[in-house]
């Protein structure tokens, strides 16, 4: 609360009369006291009590409608969309920390309680800030948003910009090359799978019709070429891997260029690639529940030691591997 001589405020209960305090150290006449002066005799939508206002029959959804209270944020986009979103506020910014929990891109507007101020949207993997489109009502900041399947981002609202809106221009990534073809593939030794370099198209290893593959847990090397204009080997560059289980590490002619461990799954390559032919690679790792459940088939000869029961013969395995589609798009040209 704030001192007295401050301004003033007030808070609001919502929720049924509780029937006692669970400390032992409470003055059980105190507490039924406080209960009797917060509820009332019962009965009651909403009463008033001192500045603030309790309601003793409706959830704080309600109850926050009841006092005219719009929601923190929304998102008018698909109805597939699954947003978890937390707000936190410094003396001149509001950070809201935005992740998609849906397996698919969602495209729509974020809308915020917000009435002044400039948005930019923050990448916490490579530290970059973006400008982001907006407008300002009566009522809210309206931003425009797309987020990939499972992407997190953070939008940072400087409250010290007074403009009411912005429009950011912005352009479609462009396609400098879409690598399907002339991939290799080698698993590392121990892990049960044939370590011999063989030339794949990119997929699922749990769906292969061979065990050693379909039950393989561990690191894969990929590797393929990819040729640039004298152009195009000096621009920004990202490498898009398009579905990556579980991570995966990029070199560009043997030199390391990233780590890829998060939706979208892509990786800078700037300053790693030369006119002519650069040789890309790419190292995959997935998790072990595959290896553990191809130990539990009958007759299987187990690769791992466990000190107890993991995963039954018929659990589902997870996508492993590199599934793609792989692309390199200019990065200089970005969508906000």
């Amino acid at each position: 609360c704030r001192p007295a001589s401050r301004r003033r405020t007030y808070a609001a209960l919502a929720g049924p009369q509780p029937i006692g305090s669970p400390s032992l150290s409470d003055s059980p006449a105190a507490v039924t006291a406080a209960i009797s002066y917060l509820w009332g005799p019962g009965g009651e939508a909403a009463r008033r009590v001192g500045l603030g206002m309790v309601f003793p029959q409706m959830d704080a959804k309600v109850a926050l409608d009841y006092l005219g209270v719009a929601p923190d944020w929304t998102f008018a986009g698909p109805a597939s969309a699954i947003l978890s979103v937390q707000h936190r506020a410094t003396a001149d910014h509001d950070i809201y920390f935005v992740a998609n929990r849906a397996p698919t891109e969602i495209i729509g507007t974020f809308s915020l309680r917000v009435n002044s101020g400039s948005p930019e949207r923050w990448n916490a993997a490579n530290a970059a800030r973006v400008p982001l489109t907006y407008s300002i009502d009566s009522n809210a900041m309206h931003i425009p948003l797309s987020l990939a399947a499972h992407e997190a981002t953070f939008i940072v609202i400087d409250r010290r910009a007074t403009a009411r809106s912005r429009v950011v221009a912005s352009e479609a990534p462009r396609l400098i090359a879409r690598l399907d073809d002339g991939w290799t593939r080698q698993f590392a030794v121990g892990g049960g799978a044939p370590t011999k370099l063989s030339a794949v198209s990119l997929g699922d290893w749990s769906t292969s019709s061979d065990p050693a593959i379909r039950y393989y847990s561990g690191i894969a090397n990929y590797q393929t070429t990819l040729r640039l204009n004298a152009r195009d080997a000096t621009r920004a560059l990202l490498i898009d891997l398009g579905k990556v289980a579980d991570v995966a590490e990029v070199y560009v002619n043997g030199r390391r260029a990233g780590v890829a461990w998060h939706a979208p799954w892509t990786v800078d390559l700037t300053g790693f690639t030369r006119s002519g032919i650069n040789t890309i690679e790419v190292r995959v790792a997935n998790l072990w529940v595959n290896r553990l459940i191809g130990d539990a088939q009958p007759g299987a000869d187990k690769i791992t030691f466990t000190t107890g029961p993991t995963y039954k013969a018929d659990a589902p395995l997870r996508p492993s591997g590199l599934l793609g589609p792989v692309t390199i798009i200019d990065a200089s040209v970005r969508t906000h």
